[in-house]
């Protein structure tokens, strides 16, 4: 149904509030506007309490996508904690048995050195063959000619200086005095650097003997080496080849 006041066509809920007088339509199309200014803002409202909680979902899935990973980051945390300990403990273990051997072997030493006649001891002594030192300049000719320095100074295992030392002190403290950090160990030395094949040795490299890596001598030139040799000897010079069979020669790059 459609009605006409003064030009104006109405419809639909319009003609609900329709009446007789001006002042009665302006009322009711007055309540009209009201009306649907409220439904308005409802369905605004509406609206942004969707758009909220969507953003609170999404927020939730965040959070709890987070507290996944960090409860997955925290048991491989333990994971990796639990095996660095276990490994720890390993080798503390071979480090205790390790030294339980070498002590052993130090008393078996001393014990056949005071079987020795006063002529093998003054050999085992001496020093080895005088050399000159090395001109090869940087940290490895640096390296060399303080350990010549220390040649005659006693064997004593632990010693890395200054007036003993043992093999692997040796050549740690003799880098060390040439501004470059070397490990402690001979099982350590042994990885350092690159590999460098016999025929190529020169001054300042590691030679490391028998398949323990239990010995090391820094290389004068590709004949001779200065070395702490062990127990009841001193720091000395020797031939490369007669030191002991050769496990690898490591050339330090640092």
């Amino acid at each position: 149904m459609e009605i006409s006041f003064k030009g104006l066509r109405l419809n639909g809920l319009a003609a609900v509030f329709s009446s007789d007088s001006p002042e009665e339509f302006l009322d009711a199309a007055m309540i009209m506007d009201v009306f649907a200014e409220r439904q308005g803002e409802l369905v605004a409202a509406a609206d942004v309490a969707a758009t909220d909680a969507s953003l609170a979902q999404r927020e939730a899935d965040d959070a709890s996508a987070a507290a996944t990973g960090a409860s997955r980051t925290a048991d491989e945390a333990r994971d990796t904690a639990r095996r660095l300990t276990d490994e720890a403990s390993d080798a503390a273990a071979e480090a205790e048995r390790r030294q339980t051997r070498l002590d052993a072997e130090v008393v078996e030493v001393r014990r056949a050195l005071d079987l020795l006649s006063s002529a093998d001891r003054a050999v085992l002594a001496g020093t080895g063959p005088r050399v000159e030192a090395p001109a090869a300049e940087g940290s490895a000719g640096d390296a060399v000619r303080f350990a010549l320095a220390q040649v005659g100074k006693p064997y004593v295992w632990g010693a890395v200086g200054p007036d003993s030392f043992d093999c692997s002190g040796l050549v740690m403290t003799a880098f060390r005095s040439a501004g470059v950090l070397v490990p402690r160990t001979t099982y350590a030395q042994a990885l350092v650097g690159v590999a460098v094949p016999r025929d190529q040795v020169r001054a300042g490299d590691l030679v490391l003997y028998y398949d323990t890596l239990s010995h090391v001598a820094l290389a004068i030139d590709g004949t001779t080496a200065v070395h702490a040799s062990t127990e009841g000897e001193p720091v000395k010079v020797g031939l490369i080849d007669g030191i002991g069979p050769i496990a690898t020669i490591r050339r330090v790059t640092g």
